[in-house]
């Protein structure tokens, strides 16, 4: 039985979601850059520009992607600050481009990773352009031909993009490039990481208060290190929230394969009496809702706000990816000339919990804050080292 405390999908129908921890793999080609009017009439909508695989810049990016535009959780802190004395610098002048291995409309992931290059266009002054379903064959021609192009700030939006970066950062001393989940730092390599632990903690959190029958499920896509993080973050979460419940894990093993997930999803669902999933498992999430739906199981969302695409969704659990791009776009402008890393977390609200559903109650919603006030105070600690 549950513990009572006294004091605790996004469903983009036609692109991807559910993208914690990275991309969905596409199947774009080159990654030649495109810029201003001519992009926009080559790209007629997201799926159209992906077919050649050509990078859109500026205000014509924006006007060839449907990006999200989900409202921020409610009480949600502000994006992460920029680099002391970065807040004021012009971006007039720099150009900034990142690489998508799925479709920048995917409503999830991606969409949030564009609504921050968006922010460095408009709010920085930056020329800002885009890659989408760029297959891993191709990783490392699109981020030298940006870097060739003299492009001041590259960005790999997951941890799969890091071998590539790795491989050519030297070649290209004046290109800042800027990894999401990276591990490795360098002169012109900035990781912009989350506690990953604290996602999979918070997520596994509110799956705990809201299963009826002490079995949730978490079904991931790939078997990176963020992704791993999650999942002993997510243990240990469901330990603190509800003992004694069974946790369901499953990897699909792809970003993309919507088959193979909801057919995971179905399995736990009748074999585990799983009633609530965790999903980390980017395009293929989308197999999950349609399992959740059919056989009215429920879901924990993010790293988006996206309780108003399906009423199976309790509620989310946020993971700012425009914030932190903004923030290294604040930095660069601002002079940045040594890579670093900065690590979201509770703490400076780059993780937080959203939006969420009224089947989550305000005692629930009690339990879920002190939670957060914990992680911060230190009150909770979680082991890094279980795994």
């Amino acid at each position: 039985m549950k513990r009572i405390f006294s004091c605790v999908v996004c469903l983009a129908v036609a692109a991807s979601l559910f993208g914690c921890g990275g991309g969905s793999t596409g199947s774009g080609a080159g990654a030649a850059a495109t810029t201003g009017a001519a992009a926009a009439s080559g790209a007629q909508g997201s799926d159209a520009g992906s077919q050649g695989g050509a990078a859109v810049s500026g205000e014509a990016a924006g006007q060839g992607a449907a990006v999200s535009d989900q409202p921020a959780g409610q009480g949600a802190p502000a994006a992460p600050e920029a680099a002391p004395g970065a807040g004021a610098a012009s971006g007039k002048g720099l150009k900034a481009a990142i690489v998508f291995n799925g479709p920048v409309a995917d409503g999830s992931w991606n969409a949030d990773c564009y609504e921050g290059m968006l922010a460095l266009e408009s709010e920085y002054g930056y020329e800002i352009a885009f890659t989408e379903n760029v297959d891993i064959s191709d990783y490392l021609t699109a981020f030298r031909d940006y870097a060739a192009a003299g492009y001041d700030l590259v960005i790999g939006p997951g941890a799969e993009f890091q071998d590539a970066v790795m491989e050519i950062y030297q070649e290209f001393p004046d290109t800042m490039f800027a990894g999401i989940n990276f591990s490795a730092t360098a002169k012109n390599v900035s990781a912009l990481n989350y506690d990953n632990y604290q996602a999979g903690f918070l997520f596994a959190t509110l799956a705990g208060l809201m299963t009826k029958t002490d079995s949730v499920g978490y079904i991931y896509s790939m078997e990176i290190q963020p992704i791993l993080d999650s999942i002993e973050g997510a243990k240990q979460g469901l330990e603190y929230t509800n003992p004694g419940c069974k946790l369901s894990i499953a990897g699909v093993g792809s970003f993309n394969d919507v088959a193979k997930a909801k057919e995971l999803a179905l399995s736990q669902i009748t074999t585990a009496n799983v009633d609530v999933i965790m999903p980390w498992a980017a395009a293929a999430g989308i197999g999950i809702l349609e399992a959740c739906i059919e056989k009215g199981a429920t879901l924990v969302y993010g790293p988006v706000e996206g309780l108003a695409y399906s009423d199976k969704i309790d509620g989310c659990v946020i993971m700012s990816n425009s914030g932190v791009i903004k923030k290294i776009g604040a930095d660069v402008a601002a002079g940045l000339d040594e890579g670093y890393e900065f690590v979201g977390d509770v703490s400076n609200g780059v993780i937080h919990f959203g939006n969420m559903s009224d089947r989550v109650s305000e005692e629930d919603k009690a339990f879920m804050q002190s939670v957060v006030d914990g992680l911060i105070s230190g009150e909770i600690v979680i082991d890094k080292g279980a795994h």
